[in-house]
């Protein structure tokens, strides 16, 4: 297992910010997000 570890390729966390940083100024969902509309509440036990 240490084998594994010494030759395993690390996930690089700042290329990858870079990376999301390029799109920064694009807007995110620019059309909103569609969701349904919340549903009535429903009766579960009777009074």
């Amino acid at each position: 297992m240490t084998e594994e570890m010494k030759t395993a390729k690390l996930f690089d966390v700042k290329a990858w910010l870079a990376k999301l940083d390029e799109y920064r100024d694009e807007p995110f969902m620019p059309e909103g997000r569609q969701q349904p509309p919340i549903p009535s509440p429903r009766k579960v036990f009777e009074d």
